[in-house]
């Protein structure tokens, strides 16, 4: 029923915060839960759905910590851990948008310096790097995600033009 009203009212915060409510109360589903909230949170929701999605998600998280012995719940800390990735990930790829435009507007002046356009360059190549490592982490929790692939097949082929990668990553 829950899976139902989740596909109908695709953009329902309140709905989202209820299903991830029964996927951690009655289905004992940590990870999905998580997802849930977070999905909700990026959805705008009101401010007394925002303190709900805050609130349980504190509180997942401290009845995890509590009945894990190692502390945190290894699935719990790879969520975690990937939506932070993802945000760095996202952050590296505007980063490089940004410098490939610096370097463009500085090689249209009428006499570019040499210094800065190898500057610009290098942290250009640096910033890939970091995004490649990026991204590979992300891969390593979750390979699948759908919605980083996009992200990541749409910085390729704008990007890197690397249109084979990208187009493939888009497909799945």
């Amino acid at each position: 029923m829950f899976e139902a009203a989740v596909e109908k009212f695709i953009n329902s915060p309140a709905i989202r915060i209820a299903y991830s409510e029964y996927l951690f109360g009655t289905v004992k589903s940590t990870h999905s839960a998580l997802i849930e909230l977070s999905l909700a949170k990026n959805m705008k929701p009101s401010l007394s759905e925002q303190f709900r999605i805050f609130v349980y998600s504190e509180f997942i998280i401290k009845a995890v910590a509590k009945t894990s012995k190692d502390g945190l719940y290894s699935p719990l800390t790879s969520v975690i851990q990937y939506e932070e990735l993802e945000g760095q990930c996202r952050k590296e790829m505007e980063k490089v948008s940004q410098l490939q435009i610096d370097f463009w507007n500085h090689i249209n002046t009428s006499v570019p310096d040499l210094n800065v356009l190898h500057d610009t360059g290098t942290a250009i190549n640096e910033t890939n790097r970091e995004v490649d490592r990026c991204w590979e982490s992300l891969c390593a929790i979750n390979a699948d995600n759908p919605k980083a692939m996009l992200l990541y097949g749409n910085y390729m082929v704008e990007l890197r033009k690397n249109l084979q990668k990208g187009e493939e990553l888009i497909a799945k």
